[in-house]
């Protein structure tokens, strides 16, 4: 119990099967064997990856949107996720939570893109952009894992703006509130649920522009 405690409070707010999975935590720390840890970790991924955000697939049966949920393995970067699923990173749509001025928006975006801020705030109209802090995250959206927030804004009363490289695509695919679950659905129903305004402020990434957003 102490040494679960001491984990909840290093890993600040980060779900702990997460962190056991990933080998933050040792499973030594429970004195488990090594037979003992590779049942354990099998099984802690088969009730990890279907734990996709009870408020998500409520507001998705409530608008019958059709989708189609895929697991995979932990990852924590919108291009490894596109690697496991073995999907174009142009296909795969990343949420970034941002700060404007005094309120949250949504930047959704392909993966393989980064943000240019300062064409983002021109279609804003906002002074001051940033990411929302780790601690601002978990208490907008408890039942999401930071770094896994899928494209709902309207879930959550904020503004969605879509950069227009997704408008290409005839399907998208993006977190499902976990590190294992995806979601896939046609562009066309993203919109009709989500009304995002959709702009161009992303950037094809490059070396020179992988630190412009996370």
């Amino acid at each position: 119990m102490q040494a679960d405690l001491r984990h909840r409070q290093a890993g600040r707010g980060e779900p702990f099967f997460s962190r056991l999975l990933r080998g933050d935590i040792p499973a030594d720390t429970f004195g488990m064997r090594s037979a003992s840890k590779e049942i354990l970790s099998k099984s802690l991924r088969e009730v990890v990856a279907m734990a996709i955000p009870r408020n998500i697939k409520q507001y998705l049966l409530h608008n019958g949107v059709s989708y189609s949920h895929k697991r995979h393995s932990v990852a924590y970067t919108s291009q490894e996720i596109a690697q496991a699923e073995h999907i174009p990173g142009a296909e795969f749509a990343k949420t970034v939570v941002l700060q404007a001025d005094d309120r949250m928006i949504f930047a959704v975006l392909p993966a393989d893109h980064v943000i240019n801020f300062e064409v983002l705030k021109r279609h804003v109209g906002c002074a001051k952009m940033s990411l929302a802090s780790e601690r601002e995250f978990i208490e907008k959206f408890p039942t999401s894992e930071p770094g896994a927030m899928p494209p709902f804004g309207t879930l959550f009363g904020l503004p969605v703006y879509c950069d227009s490289g997704l408008a290409k695509q005839a399907e998208m695919e993006f977190n499902a509130g976990t590190h294992v679950d995806t979601i896939r659905m046609t562009y066309a129903d993203f919109v009709k649920l989500e009304n995002p305004t959709v702009v161009s402020f992303a950037e094809k990434r490059t070396g020179q522009h992988a630190a412009r957003t996370a």
